[in-house]
Protein backbone atom coordinates (compact mmCIF):
# COMPACT_ATOMS: atom_id res chain seq x y z
CA UNK A 1 0.00 0.00 0.00
CA UNK A 2 2.85 2.41 0.76
CA UNK A 3 4.29 1.72 -2.71
CA UNK A 4 0.96 2.71 -4.30
CA UNK A 5 0.95 5.94 -2.29
CA UNK A 6 4.57 6.65 -3.30
CA UNK A 7 3.84 5.98 -6.97
CA UNK A 8 0.86 8.32 -6.80
CA UNK A 9 3.07 11.04 -5.34
CA UNK A 10 5.72 10.36 -7.96
CA UNK A 11 3.12 10.60 -10.73
CA UNK A 12 2.03 13.95 -9.31
CA UNK A 13 5.64 15.14 -9.45
CA UNK A 14 5.90 13.91 -13.05
CA UNK A 15 2.68 15.76 -13.89
CA UNK A 16 4.29 18.99 -12.68
CA UNK A 17 7.51 18.33 -14.60
CA UNK A 18 9.73 15.83 -12.75
CA UNK A 19 12.11 14.35 -15.30
CA UNK A 20 12.21 17.43 -17.54
CA UNK A 21 14.98 20.00 -17.64
CA UNK A 22 14.48 22.79 -15.14
CA UNK A 23 14.89 25.38 -17.90
CA UNK A 24 11.64 24.26 -19.58
CA UNK A 25 9.54 24.17 -16.39
CA UNK A 26 7.30 27.07 -15.49
CA UNK A 27 8.77 28.76 -12.39
CA UNK A 28 5.65 28.05 -10.31
CA UNK A 29 6.03 24.29 -10.95
CA UNK A 30 9.64 23.96 -9.79
CA UNK A 31 8.92 24.05 -6.05
CA UNK A 32 5.90 21.75 -6.54
CA UNK A 33 8.06 19.16 -8.33
CA UNK A 34 10.70 19.29 -5.59
CA UNK A 35 8.03 19.06 -2.87
CA UNK A 36 6.42 15.93 -4.31
CA UNK A 37 9.83 14.38 -4.91
CA UNK A 38 10.81 14.89 -1.27
CA UNK A 39 7.45 13.80 0.14
CA UNK A 40 7.34 10.59 -1.93
CA UNK A 41 10.64 9.42 -0.48
CA UNK A 42 9.01 8.65 2.87
CA UNK A 43 6.42 6.08 1.67
CA UNK A 44 8.88 4.82 -0.94
CA UNK A 45 11.43 4.00 1.76
CA UNK A 46 8.79 2.30 3.86
CA UNK A 47 7.62 0.28 0.85
CA UNK A 48 11.18 -0.95 0.33
CA UNK A 49 11.34 -1.94 4.01
CA UNK A 50 8.06 -3.87 3.82
CA UNK A 51 9.28 -5.65 0.68
CA UNK A 52 12.45 -6.74 2.48
CA UNK A 53 10.39 -7.95 5.44
CA UNK A 54 8.29 -10.09 3.10
CA UNK A 55 11.48 -11.56 1.57
CA UNK A 56 12.65 -12.27 5.13
CA UNK A 57 9.50 -14.31 5.84
CA UNK A 58 9.91 -16.17 2.54
CA UNK A 59 13.54 -17.05 3.29
CA UNK A 60 12.69 -18.02 6.85
CA UNK A 61 10.05 -20.43 5.59
CA UNK A 62 12.39 -21.75 2.90
CA UNK A 63 15.21 -22.55 5.33
CA UNK A 64 13.12 -23.97 8.19
CA UNK A 65 13.69 -27.51 6.88
CA UNK A 66 17.48 -27.29 6.67
CA UNK A 67 19.99 -28.71 9.12
CA UNK A 68 21.19 -25.17 9.77
CA UNK A 69 17.75 -24.09 10.99
CA UNK A 70 18.91 -22.42 14.22
CA UNK A 71 21.74 -20.50 12.52
CA UNK A 72 19.55 -19.40 9.64
CA UNK A 73 16.68 -18.42 11.89
CA UNK A 74 18.78 -16.10 14.04
CA UNK A 75 20.81 -14.77 11.11
CA UNK A 76 17.64 -13.83 9.26
CA UNK A 77 16.10 -12.29 12.39
CA UNK A 78 19.24 -10.20 12.90
CA UNK A 79 19.30 -9.02 9.26
CA UNK A 80 15.59 -8.21 9.44
CA UNK A 81 15.99 -6.25 12.68
CA UNK A 82 18.86 -4.24 11.19
CA UNK A 83 16.76 -3.65 8.06
CA UNK A 84 13.81 -2.34 10.08
CA UNK A 85 15.95 -0.14 12.33
CA UNK A 86 17.95 1.35 9.45
CA UNK A 87 14.91 1.99 7.28
CA UNK A 88 12.96 3.61 10.11
CA UNK A 89 15.99 5.75 10.93
CA UNK A 90 16.30 6.74 7.28
CA UNK A 91 12.59 7.49 6.97
CA UNK A 92 12.70 9.64 10.09
CA UNK A 93 15.44 11.83 8.57
CA UNK A 94 13.69 12.68 5.29
CA UNK A 95 11.37 15.50 6.25
CA UNK A 96 12.97 17.08 9.36
CA UNK A 97 16.09 18.14 7.41
CA UNK A 98 14.78 21.70 7.34
CA UNK A 99 12.72 23.76 9.70
CA UNK A 100 10.10 24.61 8.57
CA UNK A 101 9.65 21.59 6.28
CA UNK A 102 8.57 23.87 3.42
CA UNK A 103 12.18 25.08 3.19
CA UNK A 104 13.09 21.68 1.66
CA UNK A 105 11.43 22.65 -1.61
CA UNK A 106 11.34 26.44 -1.32
CA UNK A 107 14.72 27.98 -0.48
CA UNK A 108 13.16 31.45 -0.16
CA UNK A 109 11.35 30.43 3.04
CA UNK A 110 13.18 31.69 6.14
CA UNK A 111 14.50 28.93 8.37
CA UNK A 112 17.41 26.54 8.69
CA UNK A 113 18.48 23.19 7.28
CA UNK A 114 20.98 20.56 8.34
CA UNK A 115 24.51 21.10 7.17
CA UNK A 116 25.65 19.35 3.97
CA UNK A 117 28.08 17.29 6.10
CA UNK A 118 25.19 15.93 8.19
CA UNK A 119 23.16 15.13 5.10
CA UNK A 120 26.20 13.43 3.52
CA UNK A 121 26.78 11.33 6.67
CA UNK A 122 23.15 10.17 6.64
CA UNK A 123 23.47 9.25 2.98
CA UNK A 124 26.64 7.25 3.64
CA UNK A 125 24.90 5.43 6.52
CA UNK A 126 21.94 4.57 4.29
CA UNK A 127 24.22 3.34 1.51
CA UNK A 128 26.38 1.33 3.91
CA UNK A 129 23.35 -0.33 5.45
CA UNK A 130 21.97 -1.22 2.03
CA UNK A 131 25.33 -2.65 0.96
CA UNK A 132 25.58 -4.73 4.15
CA UNK A 133 22.07 -6.12 3.63
CA UNK A 134 22.73 -6.97 -0.01
CA UNK A 135 26.03 -8.69 0.76
CA UNK A 136 24.95 -10.59 3.88
CA UNK A 137 22.34 -12.93 2.39
CA UNK A 138 24.40 -14.25 -0.54
CA UNK A 139 27.34 -14.77 1.82
CA UNK A 140 25.24 -16.83 4.24
CA UNK A 141 25.47 -20.64 4.11
CA UNK A 142 23.07 -22.24 1.69
CA UNK A 143 22.90 -25.81 2.87
CA UNK A 144 19.51 -26.81 1.45
CA UNK A 145 19.17 -30.41 2.57
CA UNK A 146 15.49 -31.16 2.89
Amino acid sequence: MTAVVAVGMGMTAVHYGLGRHIEVLPPEHISTVIKWDFVQSLPLGLAAMFTKISVFFFLRRLFLTTQTKWTWNWTLHFINAVNIAANLASASTVLPQCSPIKKLWDPTVPGSCWSPDTQRAIGIFQGGDLLAERKSLPAAPTNLQA
